[in-house]
């Protein structure tokens, strides 16, 4: 395989030295820029956000007005978000959607929500997310047994019935702390977009715990089809790996 490296000097938003989204200082641990032959250069990198000065030139009147946000956005990281609700009234529902996921500066392009709700709840629901009708949503109703509302199920249920062949990017999986959705997924964003990091794979918030999974959707299929050849529990997996399932910011 060819060896791919970003030459900085040659990007639009490399000027006076400088990088406008500050990439080099991001990845600097990682990755080093070097001056070669008069000409900035990072070795065994492919930067995402680098656009070209000759093809800037060429088709700037063709560009975006907002060229900076609009690369800012193609380069936003593209998750399915899995909310385990099954603890939550309807109200906590509407109010958790409405206060962490209809806020984010990075929105995921579908959502699956676990819940619990009695059956004159559930057109209540219906009709309060059609009002709310900016990502494209799905429930999952589950019913009131223990075994059903276990992590473990509802987990296996929505992956293993949700997660089509088109479906790209990553999934994040998330059942408490919601107030730090909107961190975790500026990080995410961060390791997948820019630091593309060769050592971790998926992140979590903490070892032993499913919450705040975040996966690359093909990463998350091969865990489990290596597992279950193997003989072996993938939720498990996904739990205590740290391996290539690292804790946010370690």
């Amino acid at each position: 395989m060819s060896e791919v490296n970003t030459v900085c000097s040659t990007c639009h938003f490399f000027q006076d030295d400088e990088c406008y989204f500050n990439i080099p200082a991001l990845i600097s641990k990682d990755y080093k820029l070097e001056n070669k032959k008069g000409k900035y250069v990072i070795d065994n990198y492919k930067c995402s956000y680098a656009f070209s000065k000759k093809q800037f030139e060429m088709h700037k009147d063709n560009l975006p007005d907002d060229f900076i946000g609009y690369v800012r956005a193609k380069n936003a990281v593209k998750y399915y978000l899995i909310l385990n609700l099954i603890d939550k009234s309807i109200d906590q529902m509407f109010e958790i959607y409405d206060k962490y996921i209809d806020t984010l500066s990075i929105k995921p392009y579908e959502i699956s929500m676990a819940c619990k709700l009695k059956k004159e709840d559930i057109l209540k629901f219906i009709d309060g997310m059609k009002k709310r009708n900016k990502i494209s949503w799905k429930s999952h109703n589950f019913v009131n047994q223990k075994t059903d509302t276990d992590e473990n199920n509802v987990f296996h249920t929505i992956t293993g019935t949700n997660l089509e062949a088109d479906k790209k990017g990553y999934m994040c999986y998330v059942s408490k702390n919601f107030t730090e959705l909107q961190e975790q997924v500026s990080y995410a964003n961060f390791v997948a977009t820019v630091s593309k990091s060769k050592n971790v794979a998926g992140l979590r918030e903490s070892t032993k715990d499913l919450n705040g999974l975040f996966i690359p959707i093909s990463t998350f299929k091969e865990i489990k089809s290596y597992c279950e050849k193997n003989n072996e529990y993938y939720i498990d997996t996904l739990r205590n790996d740290t391996e290539v399932i690292h804790p946010y910011y370690e």
